[in-house]
């Protein structure tokens, strides 16, 4: 999920109580989210009957048979789709797609075209409600499933009278560093620089190779010989 949907959904104001306040907000929340999924059931169930009503009174022939049962098994579809199954909900509005497609062909194919289109139309409706549940069920799963530890300062916004204390225990969210790039120096000032450092370079005392010779030699211990009487 979007990180920015995500910083909406959980976002909620507080007084201080902050995991109290959380807990208030989300069930408010995932209740609006219900009441999304009950509607677009109700909706598809009314959208049934009508386009069954349609079909029937503007005379569609053996399309009615077609129309009944299409619209029952996504009735029963939407039915089983008012759980928190995130599959069923993807079947339910592709199979509103489908089904709306497949009016627009048979009305354009045949003779009597205005029961089809309107019975596609209706099917339009229904698969964007469908969507719109498949929406709302992610949306409430994500704040069921959310832990209160993990809330952080930019998911809430403090009122006025708020108790500073009682908001210390939620952590920030760390910032990003940033990188701060020096100006960059002309042709003239690098040459300046490096005059500088020749300048003032100290000057250390080295031993030439030959005084480093010498010395290596004066401590080499001197060989004993025996004097020969």
């Amino acid at each position: 999920m979007n990180k920015t949907i995500e910083n909406k959904l959980l976002h909620f104001f507080t007084s201080g109580n902050i995991y109290e306040d959380f807990a208030e907000a989300r069930v408010k929340k995932t209740a609006k989210f219900r009441r999304v999924i009950r509607a677009c059931f109700y909706i598809h169930c009314a959208a049934a009957a009508i386009s069954i009503a349609l079909a029937a009174a503007m005379h569609a022939g053996a399309g009615i048979i077609a129309v009944s049962v299409c619209e029952v098994l996504l009735t029963a579809l939407a039915f089983l789709a008012v759980g928190d199954m995130i599959l069923l909900k993807n079947l339910l509005y592709c199979g509103d797609i489908i089904f709306a497609a497949a009016m627009f062909v048979t009305g354009a194919l045949s003779d009597i075209k205005t029961p089809f289109f309107t019975v596609g139309a209706i099917s339009v409706v229904t698969a964007l409600c469908a969507l719109a549940s498949f929406f709302a069920a992610n949306f409430k799963i994500f704040l069921e499933d959310f832990s209160p530890l993990c809330l952080r300062r930019e998911h809430y916004t403090l009122l006025p009278n708020f108790n500073s204390e009682q908001s210390e225990n939620i952590p920030d969210m760390p910032d990003e560093p940033k990188i701060v790039l020096p100006p960059a120096k002309t042709e003239m000032q690098e040459l300046a620089d490096r005059l500088k450092e020749i300048l003032c370079k100290p000057k250390t005392e080295t031993k030439t190779e030959t005084e480093y010779s010498e010395n290596r030699i004066q401590e080499q211990p001197q060989p004993q010989t025996e004097v020969l009487q």
